[in-house]
């Protein structure tokens, strides 16, 4: 069968549905489209939701790569060498600008 035929069949068997519910079950059409208005939300969430699942199955997310540093020893401190203030140079001040 083709897609067209199965588009008639499903709105066929929604007529015999809104009919059941109208004329046997007594609800008002108005709860009748309420109730299709829920089924079909429900169907989409659960379609796409299948293929949410469906392309996560296919292309994962990466995960981040995370690198693991190994803590190593801090290394001993140097001894610092002595010098003479005349061999260092003077700090310059700086002003904050305003």
């Amino acid at each position: 069968m083709s897609i067209i035929s199965w588009l008639f069949l499903f709105s066929s068997y929604m007529q015999i549905t809104h009919d059941y519910l109208t004329q046997e079950m007594g609800f008002s059409n108005t709860v009748s489209y309420l109730i299709y208005g829920v089924c079909t939300i429900l169907t989409g969430l659960g379609l796409g939701a299948f293929l949410v699942f469906i392309s996560e199955c296919v292309s994962p997310r990466k995960a981040p790569v995370r690198k693991h540093y190994k803590k190593e020893d801090t290394p001993a401190e140097e001894p610092k060498e002595n010098k003479a203030p005349s061999e260092t140079k003077p700090r310059r001040r700086t002003r904050k600008a305003e």
